[in-house]
């Protein structure tokens, strides 16, 4: 056999025709094809172009689509398709809270004073108007409870329908002036004096009243008792149009006018004695014939300029509520309208 100085790797075993020979390089290094490199470098390119790619779009703005037309669904790599952008809801309405207004006070009741006796005189006003027109029971006391049951049911009812009240008038109710004397069945007040004879006009101390002289009767001043004060106060506070005083009694019921001048002439009074006569069908009457009526409250409204009036019910019992009520009505319409 003979003996060779060739490399090992210059020879191959494989059999013949069982595979092509491999090209050496100069030098006698192997060569590897050259198909799996090309291969190789195109991939790597081809990564390097769709990473560009991406990263180029991801740093553009997207066109926003209009809202009617469907946006094209991108799906990230390796992520889930975004859902698409749903319009927002409408707002909620929020109920609109309604405030209501607080309620007038239609009725109230407040003490104006106290008796001689330390009892307390009320007065109950009814509407929101500024134009006062007062209503007094029980100025005689306890002779005449008819005139109290008359004011308080008049208050009652006025409260209740409050619609009967013009929007600009207040209707004031004293149902009882002299407490004192309603307490004891007297006329008089606690201390002996007749109420009706203690204001400022013409004022005596000796009055003459429907039981004759009284001595010390009208008080020992004008205006000396308290519950005279209260009202006068009321009534001068409240800037009153109009002072009706309910009393008992008189066949038949009668109406005498405020008489400031005391000599039957014309007066701020005359108007509203004629209303009320003509509304309840009364009789009305100028002066007394029968004596001379010192301090007599509805002749010092008269002289202060405040329509004023007395009303004789036609007895002591029955409060005459229907006929009254016309009355009131129709006073308070008249300074309503005035």
């Amino acid at each position: 056999m003979m003996a060779t100085t060739e490399p090992i790797d210059r020879f191959d075993s494989t059999p013949r025709g069982s595979r092509p020979p491999r090209r050496g390089r100069p030098g006698g290094t192997t060569v590897r094809p050259p198909v799996l490199g090309g291969l190789i470098a195109v991939g790597i390119v081809a990564i390097i172009v769709v990473v560009f790619i991406v990263l180029t779009r991801r740093g553009q703005p997207q066109a926003v689509e209009p809202a009617t037309t469907p946006a094209a669904v991108i799906t990230p790599a390796g992520g889930v398709p975004p859902q698409p952008t749903q319009p927002p809801p409408p707002p909620t309405a929020v109920p609109t809270e309604v405030v209501q207004p607080t309620p007038t006070v239609f009725r109230s009741t407040e003490v104006i004073g106290q008796s001689a006796g330390g009892r307390p005189v009320e007065a109950i006003l009814v509407g929101t108007g500024d134009k006062a027109v007062v209503f007094v029971g029980a100025l005689q006391g306890g002779v005449a409870p008819n005139t109290r049951d008359l004011v308080q049911q008049a208050a009652d009812f006025f409260a209740a329908n409050p619609e009967q009240v013009p929007g600009d008038v207040l209707a004031i109710f004293v149902p009882v002036l002299n407490p004192d004397g309603m307490a004891a069945g007297n006329r008089p007040n606690s201390r002996g004096v007749y109420l009706g004879n203690n204001w400022d006009i013409r004022w005596a101390a000796n009055p003459h009243t429907p039981e004759g002289v009284k001595s010390g009767g009208g008080g020992s001043a004008p205006f000396s008792e308290p519950e005279s004060v209260a009202l006068r106060d009321l009534v001068r506070g409240r800037k009153a149009q109009v002072v009706i005083f309910y009393q008992a009694s008189a066949p038949n019921g009668l109406v005498i006018p405020g008489e400031g001048l005391g000599q039957a002439t014309s007066t701020a009074s005359l108007p509203m004695g004629g209303l009320l006569s003509d509304v309840t069908g009364f009789r009305m009457i100028r002066t007394w014939s029968d004596r001379t009526i010192t301090g007599d409250p509805s002749d010092w409204m008269d002289r202060e300029g405040i329509m004023s009036a007395i009303i004789l019910l036609p007895d002591k019992v029955e409060a005459d509520w229907t006929r009254q009520r016309e009355g009131m009505l129709a006073a308070m319409q008249f300074v309503s309208a005035g």
